[in-house]
């Protein structure tokens, strides 16, 4: 679309044109007027922005995602994946014995957050901080209420906490932080993990 109607301002295709070289089809040179189209309420106008906003983070972050994956499917042999060996031997030997065709095998490191090898490090770690400091006398788990004020006060307008995950993330951290911080300082726990 590279040509403007000079009455309405419409936009067309060059091969749009009548017989007169003219554009007819929107408001027939300016014989038929419009009133403009009303703003959006300010609920939908908020609403379309953070679901827009929300669309671009999720691309964004399957994009970045999709790019670590290609570069490790690119790097297998720069990333030591022979030391795995025993590995892809026993993947290989369990598909000829169940008669499945196998394609291409590719190594996520432990480093690829939200893989099974990164989840078995977080645990070998647990374990190994165990060994060497002992059971923990306290387990706490931690969630994160959305009505919380501190949540809500931090909302524009018509804003939700569903709206703004940025928000939740940031109080949850907060608190994790002040909770760590009252162990350690003023009960004098040492063994906070």
């Amino acid at each position: 679309m590279s040509e403007q109607c000079g009455f309405c301002g419409a936009v067309y295709w060059k091969e749009e044109k009548n017989t007169a070289h003219k554009y007819t089809k929107c408001c027939h040179d300016g014989k038929v007027q419009l009133p403009a189209f009303p703003d959006a309420p300010e609920l939908i106008e908020s609403k379309l922005k953070i679901h827009l906003m929300l669309k671009i983070i999720d691309s964004e972050f399957g994009n970045t995602e999709g790019s670590c994956l290609h570069f490790l499917r690119q790097n297998q042999e720069d990333l030591r994946i022979e030391l795995y060996r025993g590995l892809l031997d026993a993947l290989e030997c369990r598909a000829h014995n169940e008669n499945i065709r196998t394609g291409k095998l590719i190594i996520l490191p432990s480093s690829f957050q939200g893989s099974p090898r990164h989840m078995q490090q977080n645990y070998q770690d647990a374990m190994a901080m165990v060994r060497k400091f002992g059971k923990p006398d306290l387990f706490l788990t931690f969630t994160c209420n959305t009505s919380w004020s501190e949540i809500l006060n931090s909302m524009e307008g018509v804003q939700r906490p569903e709206d703004r995950p940025d928000i939740i993330v940031r109080v949850f951290n907060q608190s994790i932080y002040l909770v760590n911080f009252l162990l350690l300082f003023q009960i004098g726990w040492l063994n906070v993990i």
